[in-house]
Formats: C-alpha cells, sequence, structure tokens
C-alpha cells in the first residue's frame, strides 16, 4: 500500500469510512445517514400547499464527530441561500412560493478529510426530495348574528351574514351557502358586495350560489322575516364558505358559523287600559342621556301581572337635543341591533312594539345618541302571559 503514495493508516481509514457510508455490513445495512430518517418535515414526496405563504422544510443532521457536513439547498436546480438555517443538528428552508411546482432538493455531503473527494464520489452524499405543489390561496370565513338573542313569536328577525377573504389571493367561484330557522325557510335576503366583489343582489330562501371576493374584499348579507307563532323554543341558522376549485383555503376552522334565538311563545294576549309606566319629564326624570340604558319596571304596575313575559307599548320621544334612536329590550338581554324609534333633532316622534320582559318582570332602554338627551314616554296597553 506505500506505492500507492498514502501511509497505510490513511488508505485503511479511507476505505473505512466509504465502507460506512456504502453499506453492506452492520446496522445500518444500506449505510450510515447524515440526515436523520424520520425528521423530514414534512415527509418527502409531493406537498401540496397554499401559495404566496411561507412554508417550512426541515430535517435532523447527524454531524460526525471529526469533521463537518456541507448542506445545499436547491429549488428547480438552484441553490439557495435566503431562507436557510443550519446547525451541527439540523438544517431548514424556508419558501415563499407564487403558485406553481416546484422540486425541493437537499443536499448533505460528509466534507471528511480521511476521505479523498475524488475517489468517494457520491458516497459521502446523502439527499432528500419534495415536489410542491403550490396552489392560489384564499382565507375564507363567515360571520353570523341574530338581531336577537330572544324573540316573541310573531316578531321581526333580522340575520347578518358577513363573507370575507383575508387573501392572499381572490376567490372567484367561491360557494356560499345558508339555511334559515326551519319555520322561517323562505326568508327575503339581499347582499351587499366590496369593491372587486360580486354576489347575487337580492333574493329569498336558503343560500346556494357562487360569488367572488378580492383579497381583502367582504359580502354582507341581510335575511329578515317574521316568527311564525307555531315556532320552537330555539331558532338555529348556519352559513358556510367554500373555495373555488384548484384554490386552497390554509385556515377553515372560520368556514362555518351557526347562530341560536331563543324563542317566547304566546300563551296568550290580554288588553290593559292604556296606562303609563314611564314619563322622564315627571316621576322618571331626568332625561335620557346619550350612551346610556335605564330600566324600568313594568310588572305589578298599571294591572300587569308577575306572570306576564312580555308587553305591548306606545312609546313617544320629545324635546331631543340631537338625532338618534332607543332601543327596548329585556333586562336579561343585550342591546338588540334594531331601534324601536328614531328620530332628529326637536322632534317629537311615537310608536309601537312588543317587547319582552326580564326575569324581574323590567324593560332596559338604551338611548344611542351620540350625544345629548332625549324624554321618554311609555305607556302600556296589554301584556302577553
Amino acid at each position: 500500500m506505500r506505492s500507492l503514495g498514502s501511509s497505510f493508516c490513511a488508505v485503511c481509514a479511507q476505505s473505512y469510512v466509504l465502507r460506512l457510508y456504502r453499506g453492506g455490513w452492520g446496522t445500518p445495512a444500506a449505510g450510515i445517514d447524515t440526515i436523520e430518517p424520520g425528521t423530514e418535515s414534512p415527509a418527502p414526496g409531493t406537498v401540496v400547499v397554499p401559495a404566496l405563504l411561507p412554508h417550512t422544510f426541515s430535517v435532523g443532521l447527524l454531524t460526525p464527530t471529526l469533521g463537518a457536513l456541507n448542506v445545499t439547498w436547491l429549488v428547480n436546480g438552484v441553490a439557495q441561500s435566503s431562507g436557510v438555517t443550519t446547525s451541527s443538528t439540523a438544517t431548514s428552508f424556508v419558501l415563499t412560493p407564487s403558485p406553481g411546482i416546484y422540486t425541493v432538493l437537499l443536499q448533505v455531503r460528509d466534507t471528511t478529510t480521511l476521505v479523498n473527494a475524488a475517489m468517494a464520489g457520491t458516497s459521502l452524499q446523502r439527499s432528500r426530495i419534495w415536489t410542491m405543489d403550490a396552489r392560489a390561496s384564499a382565507d375564507l370565513g363567515v360571520q353570523l348574528t341574530a338581531s336577537r338573542v330572544s324573540v316573541l313569536a310573531g316578531q321581526p328577525l333580522t340575520f347578518a351574514l358577513t363573507v370575507t377573504n383575508a387573501g392572499p389571493s381572490a376567490a372567484t367561484g367561491a360557494t356560499v351557502q345558508a339555511t334559515w330557522p326551519t319555520p322561517m325557510p323562505a326568508m327575503a335576503w339581499t347582499c351587499l358586495a366590496s369593491v372587486g366583489a360580486s354576489c347575487p343582489s337580492s333574493g329569498g330562501g336558503a343560500l346556494s350560489h357562487s360569488v367572488t371576493i378580492p383579497s381583502g374584499g367582504t359580502l354582507t348579507y341581510s335575511a329578515s322575516g317574521t316568527v311564525p307563532a307555531t315556532a320552537a323554543t330555539s331558532l338555529t341558522a348556519t352559513a358556510t364558505v367554500a373555495p373555488p376549485s384548484g384554490v386552497l383555503d390554509p385556515v377553515t376552522g372560520n368556514n362555518a358559523a351557526q347562530v341560536s334565538v331563543s324563542v317566547t311563545a304566546r300563551t296568550g294576549y290580554h288588553t290593559v287600559a292604556p296606562c303609563r309606566i314611564a314619563d322622564t319629564r315627571a316621576a322618571e326624570a331626568p332625561a335620557l342621556a346619550a350612551g346610556s340604558t335605564r330600566i324600568f319596571a313594568v310588572t305589578g304596575r298599571c294591572g300587569v301581572p308577575s306572570s306576564a313575559n312580555a308587553v305591548s307599548v306606545n312609546l313617544t320621544v320629545t324635546q331631543p337635543t340631537g338625532p338618534g334612536n332607543l332601543r327596548l329590550f329585556a333586562s336579561d338581554a343585550p342591546a338588540p341591533v334594531v331601534s324601536a324609534i328614531n328620530w332628529s333633532a326637536n322632534q317629537t316622534r311615537g310608536n309601537n312594539a312588543v317587547v319582552r320582559l326580564g326575569p324581574s318582570g323590567n324593560v332596559s332602554v338604551l338611548d344611542s345618541q351620540t350625544s345629548g338627551s332625549v324624554h321618554f314616554i311609555l305607556d302600556v296597553n296589554g301584556y302577553f302571559e
């Protein structure tokens, strides 16, 4: 061996190292792998991902005690430097692709000086390969709310559905579906689209149609109807949005929504002689202040018994210092989005309503003026129980 120009020990060392990598004896039989098997994320093969979003490829490394590893990440045959992080125990690569097909190749080579590189060929090299299928992606979402959390049979009810696209790609041909409560299947609805978006402007009944929503776009649906007297104790509406074919949705947890509304049946209506419950110009002074909520007791007054669950009322506003509206609701419920009466500055206006009572027989009144005050008068003419 001396005639080869190297010392006996150096030749033996090279032969031993090559035998470790080439395998054929011992464990592992295929030879040692400097890319630790089972640490690949994602697993090598075809990976379908949303385009225009960052995606990370990573593996664990087995670095020799003596020597170092040369790590190269390639995309479609081109070596990468940006997005690469490598240590003695791991390497990762972050790629943010446009839509398309990419070949991601990892090559790891042992640079030990114990082996002549020209004689080693590819024996000291290990690799992993992925095919990245980057597709257009749109993060679609739906939000569904009701105008009331509780309602009396016979009262109007409105559902608001908002469909959004957080991008990064447009969703042309996305599918929006919604079903309304069983006793209200023919609810009339409208749709308002933001700039660049499109949807049917109006219709009736369940939703099931194709829409276009650009990145950052919004569709706003409003569906209204009247709760029938035969309604169950709870009404439920549901809505979903699905991306068009060929477009991925990276976040699917917000693609469906549901909202329920409790229903109070009207078991009987009883009239009473018109009777004043409240007048902020007199005993219930002062006037309602902008943004405030006042609670008024109803049961036990004007012939309304404690068994009443709702009342029929006339309400009047007078001497308002600015425009606004009032919202009447049960004291155990949040304020509805629908007003009971609206006015302009210095107007006197009246309206009638049916209002559910809270557990203590109270009615809450929210003054939605932006500033100022308004006097409020409430008269009862009947009740339900």
